[in-house]
């Protein structure tokens, strides 16, 4: 790692690097001062290829205001999940077929019943801000124009309630995303006279 890269990494953390530290130190090290990326698995295929379609249908909705057909968002997830199983490390029982016919359930049923009651105002925005006096940085998946962040994770067992590093991760990005105003009743909109932010980073001190 060269120095400035060092010089970074001490001075601006994001909650992704705080919860790994938090979850296993030596994973820390490996990943944010050696570099060394662990090699991707059936689930970290199957979130990144679901991430990028959803951001994709949101990227087109926040120009036109309405989602995408079911059967483009998964002719995307199929075009994204490929490479990505190429370069994961599957283990003994998980069958890329079972796992694109899992993927493209998850990403029917989002576009259905979730993608509908969500209209964006910025999608995957860098922003920045410092708690504590420390500087944090992060990208935000989704805001909404009800100043809702949006966080969508995946996985290939049902999950139980919020994970911590989850709570942790959008904590830290209410507090530096002053756009964000909190949850709001799910079907609830408001109709805003000034349009939505059209810059793909949002900073703030």
């Amino acid at each position: 790692m060269e120095a400035g890269q060092e010089m970074l990494l001490a001075e601006v953390l994001s909650p992704s690097q705080v919860s790994q530290f938090l979850n296993c130190p030596a994973k820390w090290m490996f990943r944010y001062l050696l570099d060394l990326k662990e090699p991707g698995t059936a689930a970290t295929a199957l979130g990144r290829a679901f991430h990028e379609t959803i951001a994709h249908n949101f990227r087109q909705k926040a120009e036109t205001a309405h989602d995408l057909p079911v059967a483009e968002c998964l002719d995307c997830f199929r075009k994204v999940l490929g490479p990505q199983l190429e370069e994961a490390k599957l283990q003994k029982g998980e069958h890329p077929m079972e796992l694109l016919e899992l993927g493209e359930t998850m990403v029917t049923k989002y576009i259905e019943d979730a993608a509908p009651l969500i209209q964006p105002a910025a999608v995957e925005s860098r922003v920045s801000g410092v708690i504590g006096g420390v500087k944090v940085s992060g990208y935000v998946d989704l805001l909404d124009i009800e100043g809702r962040i949006i966080d969508a994770k995946s996985a290939l067992k049902p999950l139980k309630g919020i994970a911590h590093d989850h709570h942790l991760q959008l904590t830290s990005y209410v507090m530096i995303t002053p756009a964000a105003s909190g949850a709001l009743p799910v079907g609830h909109r408001d109709k805003r006279e000034d349009g939505q932010p059209d810059s793909k980073e949002l900073l703030y001190q």
